[in-house]
């Protein structure tokens, strides 16, 4: 059974979802006589899991159902199924069951911490995740993994002098720790505190980090800061840990994206795609490439169309990559091409599954003005803006768009401006940026 859901996870994590299928049917088989009850209720978890993946919900319900029958007083069976109704969209069975999960009793500090992560994670309540938290820290006020925790609910909250306390409480617990220090760093990135998020990622690297996510970061870092001899340097480090992975031409690609070196980025994803062929992302990225550079809605369509044929079912992230490109650069370049329809639908199950990302939010309004909705779309992007520690250019720029259109014509022009001094703080040479900026300087009424 081990064996089964370790091809199980390494599938999954692939986004290959068809190879699952039989996969759970022999784990499941092979977990029927078990005697030992956690165990067991543990595997019926796992086994709903993988049904619900791949969107065959009645047995994942049945097989939640059997994990919460073995052990009703367990909450991370509540939460589990809880996740299971929330791939079904079925809010009313996701919010019983988070009800469920947050009344059972708990004895010690870690209970209370893995609790908090299942109640802002999949129950999307921010209040209980505090609360559950606090009791940890009450019970461990020595325990540094759990002032890390609160300190990243502070962060998404956008209190940020109290994320950075616990940080510093964190740090002061547990000096040697590398990860405290990546998490402060990402606060201080999100205030655009680069300079000094950057002596922490160097604290993390003295620790013995020396990972190809930290080199990106480091390199992201650089990036805003202007200083692209290190932005490079950062990711020719990524090749050397990982010579025959596409991460390193993957991340330099989207660097040199971003600063308007789109030929450079072209033959950085080319490279990247000679080392994994079958990576979904990369197409998706190459297709937004080849529409920046103008190149033909065909050969782009293609690369949309080999990024499809390479899953049977898209998750999360692939739904929000795929509604993302059509609403910005096909329905601004190809919009023959547009199906508009399922970049709503996508959209729309992105923001019922995650009400409180930026990304979700502003992908959802985009989708709405693009649908013609435009007072839902004011609502959605002034929620993602409101969430973001700073307001993504590509979201100011089209707000003004739907408030315009909406008649609010000098609000309209006030967000303009607004965009326009984001676009030049953050990446005044990215594409895309410039791509929405044109589009909503057309539809304003303003000059370039």
């Amino acid at each position: 059974v081990s064996a089964y859901g370790i091809f199980y996870f390494s599938y999954l994590s692939q986004g290959k979802i068809s190879e699952l299928q039989p996969l759970i049917e022999k784990a499941r088989v092979a977990a029927q006589d078990w005697k030992e009850v956690e165990a067991k209720a543990q595997w019926h978890e796992g086994i709903a899991q993988g049904y619900a993946q791949l969107g065959v919900f009645a047995k994942a319900l049945a097989e939640a159902d059997s994990a919460v029958m073995l052990m009703p007083d367990k909450w991370s069976l509540y939460s589990s199924r809880a996740n299971v109704h929330s791939l079904m969209q079925n809010q009313a069975g996701m919010q019983a069951d988070c009800t469920k999960c947050a009344k059972v009793e708990l004895d010690g500090p870690q209970e209370f911490y893995n609790r908090s992560e299942a109640m802002e994670g999949t129950c999307k309540n921010r209040d209980l995740a505090f609360r559950d938290i606090n009791k940890a820290i009450e019970l461990a006020p020595w325990w540094a993994d759990a002032y890390e925790r609160r300190a990243y609910f502070y962060r998404i909250s956008k209190q940020w002098d109290l994320a950075l306390a616990d940080c510093n409480k964190a740090i002061e617990l547990a000096p040697r720790w590398a990860g405290i220090y990546g998490q402060r760093a990402e606060l201080l990135v999100g205030q655009e505190r680069f300079e000094e998020a950057l002596q922490d990622y160097d604290r993390r690297l003295e620790l013995g980090d020396d990972s190809p996510s930290l080199r990106n970061r480091r390199a992201r870092a650089y990036l805003r800061l202007e200083k692209f001899d290190q932005v490079f340097q950062e990711l020719d480090r990524v090749e050397e840990l990982q010579p025959d992975k596409a991460l390193a031409d993957r991340w330099r690609s989207d660097c040199l994206y971003l600063i308007g070196r789109l030929d450079e980025s072209l033959e950085a994803i080319d490279r990247a795609l000679e080392k994994e062929p079958g990576n979904f992302f990369l197409h998706i990225w190459r297709a937004k490439v080849l529409l920046s550079l103008g190149r033909s809605c065909e050969e782009s369509m293609a690369e949309m169309q080999a990024a499809r044929g390479l899953t049977t079912k898209l998750n999360g992230t692939m739904k929000y990559w795929i509604a993302w490109h059509d609403l910005t650069y096909v329905a601004n370049l190809c919009p023959g091409e547009m199906d508009l329809d399922e970049s709503l639908r996508l959209a729309q199950e992105l923001a019922q599954r995650d009400p409180n990302s930026t990304s979700s939010n502003g992908v959802y309004g985009l989708a709405l003005y693009r649908a013609g909705r435009y007072a839902e779309s004011i609502e959605s992007f002034e929620k993602a803006m409101d969430i973001a520690a700073r307001p993504a250019a590509t979201h100011v720029f089209s707000l003004s768009m739907a408030y315009h259109q909406n008649g609010q014509k000098g609000l309209a022009q006030e967000t303009y401006n607004k965009g326009l001094k984001r676009m030049h703080e953050t990446y005044p040479d990215a594409a895309l940026i410039k791509l929405m900026r044109d589009e909503a300087a057309k539809v304003v009424g303003v000059g370039l």
